[in-house]
């Protein structure tokens, strides 16, 4: 600590001054500093959060990123939702073994134990998924309804090979929306 004598701050010069504030405030600086960049960050996170629209699954369906990115930014384009507020929020590489799949067991697992919560939680509103998962879905009564993708457009486009179905969870919070979205996929 440098040694003042008694000099007052208004006779401190340039570096001195400086040195004079920094070692009787530093605490206080830091502590202003800490609650400014808090508060800042608080703001960013508060202003930048995205409204979610919809969730959505795939289930044993790959989708790659881009195509993923298109087919969200176009359907929030054609509801009238802007792509820096709104989003669809999706869940990627989730398994669902079936009778007669060949699927690891423990990914599987994992999988069905991520589905029962969103499930039993309300937060999951479409599902994309191949026959297999249709069919876990279908009998367990997860569906409020249905449509089989072969053929749209847009299984064309994202190169789907086979049957692919999309649904709508029958517990859903955003029924009208998810509705609004198979319609737009079919």
């Amino acid at each position: 600590m440098y040694d003042y004598k008694g000099v007052p701050l208004r006779e401190l010069k340039g570096k001195a001054k400086f040195q004079y504030i920094w070692d009787y405030y530093k605490i206080q600086i830091t502590a202003v500093t800490v609650i400014v960049i808090i508060i800042i960050s608080m703001l960013h996170s508060v202003l930048s959060r995205k409204n979610t629209v919809l969730t959505a699954a795939l289930l044993n369906v790959i989708i790659s990123e881009e195509n993923l990115a298109d087919l969200e930014n176009s359907y929030l384009e054609s509801r009238g939702y802007r792509s820096t507020k709104d989003q669809i929020t999706w869940q990627q590489n989730l398994v669902v073994s079936s009778e007669g799949s060949t699927v690891d067991s423990s990914l599987s697992y994992t999988s069905e134990v991520k589905l029962l919560a969103m499930l039993t939680g309300k937060q999951l509103d479409i599902v994309i998924m191949d026959p297999g998962a249709y069919q876990v879905f279908s009998d367990n009564g997860y569906l409020k309804e249905s449509i089989s993708l072969e053929g749209t457009s847009l299984a064309e486009k994202l190169g789907f090979d086979g049957d692919v179905y999309a649904g709508i969870i029958g517990n859903s919070q955003h029924i009208e929306e998810a509705e609004a979205f198979l319609n737009y996929i079919s």
